[in-house]
């Protein structure tokens, strides 16, 4: 609940901000608030459709709602943001990785 004070502060002071908003998608992932957190990350990317962090979270939170087809979309779509690799790349791909066995 810290976070999200912290994180509605933010919000307040500056607007809605992609970063923000993956920001509380992560912190309603993390507090099992699964549908909260799938809704703060259609926004951040409603704003930002090539915002790589909310990208790689959003495939984990398919992964924890067990929407494996979807968590690949997403690994798609970080592999078109990331033509030549990056983190979230490769972590989402972990991820999935150890789902599928």
């Amino acid at each position: 609940s810290e976070a999200f004070a912290a994180l509605d502060r933010a919000e307040a002071a500056i607007g809605p901000h992609p970063d923000i908003l993956n920001y509380k998608g992560v912190t309603s992932r993390r507090m099992g608030h699964l549908d909260d957190g799938l809704g703060y990350y259609r926004q951040a990317l409603a704003l930002d459709p090539n915002h790589r962090g909310a990208n790689e979270y959003l495939g984990e939170l398919y992964l924890q709602m067990g929407r494996l087809d979807d968590a690949r979309r997403q690994l798609a779509r970080l592999d078109h943001l990331c033509a030549y690799g990056c983190a979230e790349r490769e972590e989402l791909q972990h991820w999935i990785e150890l789902a599928s066995n």
